[in-house]
């Protein structure tokens, strides 16, 4: 009986042995993407690959060393999948894009069309169109690649994390390849992207979000600061919350929480200019965190609504101010005003597509705001 317990063991013990060898050899045939950059070389008529990949040698040694678990390889192709390949070739590995946490797209792509950048990530199957893309504002994808994030074991992640956040603060929304396409199809709107920069403290190297880009007919015609594209959010119905703070000559410094935002948009044809008109309605709730000498001022109704009325006139300026700019020096209508004009008035919009997606005048776009106050301190108004 002990014999055949022996023999039962020593079998299990060279069949985990074999499982051992082979998945540790399959780790080793593998090149696991985390993060891509592309830019364009026009001289070359080029794209440029710049991608992060797990260092399987630093994460599965017995004494790792601190920080990036990670290295970044460059490949040139007249095309994505060429650069890939070239990849896959030189590497002699299996390529995996499934552990991909961003792509960062270099303004020099735009001159040769982002859409065939695009493309290459929704049609291979063995890439993910969820994946979060964004833009590098003042440098290119190569270098956003490269940033070390303060040294972080895995920066890609880091990146992920970064466009993620502006949704959680009101400022930037999160967007992924698949509605990069959807925009992109879309005749009747610009398209918009949240761009990144770099900043340097030390040695260290950080991204950070500055806005958006926007993009019209495949060019890149303009950038949005943070409080611009917050304007851009309520908008479009993507503000979820974020703080609000006001400089106000008779309240002093204001900060308020805005914790619900909902936004409707109704579109129409003029019976006397026989142009398409907008009028935008946002509903805000919030709640007062902090107000300069407070106490001194006291809360009372006529108080409260003074504050509200001081809130309604922020958020609609900021609002104006992102539709004039977006509309009249970029030409592009990112708020899929000409879509509503397309769903509702399809005839109209036939006879009338030189309007769309960037000739609607601001004028034409009426913003209406209300901002209710919920709270002023620890009780209910």
């Amino acid at each position: 009986m002990k014999k055949i317990i022996s023999i039962v063991l020593i079998f299990s013990l060279l069949i985990m042995s074999s499982i051992y060898v082979t998945a540790e050899q399959q780790i080793k045939n593998i090149v696991v993407v985390s993060g891509i950059g592309i830019d364009y070389d026009k001289k070359t008529d080029s794209y440029i690959l710049t991608v992060e990949v797990l260092n399987i040698n630093q994460i599965t040694g017995e004494n790792p060393e601190p920080g990036n678990l990670t290295k970044t390889m460059q490949y040139k192709g007249k095309t994505v999948s060429s650069a890939a390949e070239k990849m896959a070739i030189e590497l002699g590995k299996t390529v995996v894009y499934s552990q991909k946490k961003a792509i960062i797209l270099g303004k020099s792509v735009f001159e040769k069309g982002y859409m065939n950048v695009v493309d290459f990530f929704i049609r291979d199957y063995k890439t993910r169109s969820g994946v979060l893309a964004a833009v590098a504002k003042d440098c290119t994808a190569e270098e956003i690649i490269k940033v070390n994030e303060g040294n972080a074991p895995f920066p890609s992640q880091e990146l992920q994390i970064i466009l993620k956040s502006g949704k959680d603060n009101g400022y930037t929304t999160e967007m992924d390849m698949a509605q990069l396409t959807n925009m992109y199809l879309d005749k009747c709107s610009a398209a918009y992207i949240p761009t990144l920069s770099i900043k340097t403290q030390g040695e260290d190297k950080y991204t950070y979000l500055t806005g958006f880009a926007v993009i019209n007919n495949d060019n890149y015609v303009g950038d949005l600061n943070l409080t611009e594209g917050r304007g851009l959010l309520f908008v479009n119905d993507k503000f979820d919350r974020g703080t609000l703070s006001i400089e106000n000559e008779q309240l002093g410094i204001l900060t308020f929480k805005i914790v619900q935002s909902t936004t409707d948009v109704s579109a129409y044809i003029s019976k006397e200019t026989k142009e398409p008109k907008f009028d935008i309605k946002v509903k805000l709730t919030a709640d007062l965190v902090e107000q300069e000498d407070a106490n001194k001022l006291g809360f009372t109704k006529e108080r409260v609504k003074k504050l509200e009325e001081v809130g309604s006139l922020s958020v609609k300026n900021t609002i104006n101010k992102t539709i004039s700019k977006c509309l009249t020096e970029y030409e592009s209508d990112v708020f899929s005003l000409g879509r509503r004009i397309y769903i509702k008035y399809p005839k109209y919009f036939k006879e009338h597509e030189d309007y769309f997606p960037g000739k609607i005048s601001p004028e034409n776009v009426n913003v209406e705001v209300d901002f209710n106050l919920r709270r002023v301190g620890q009780g209910n108004i």
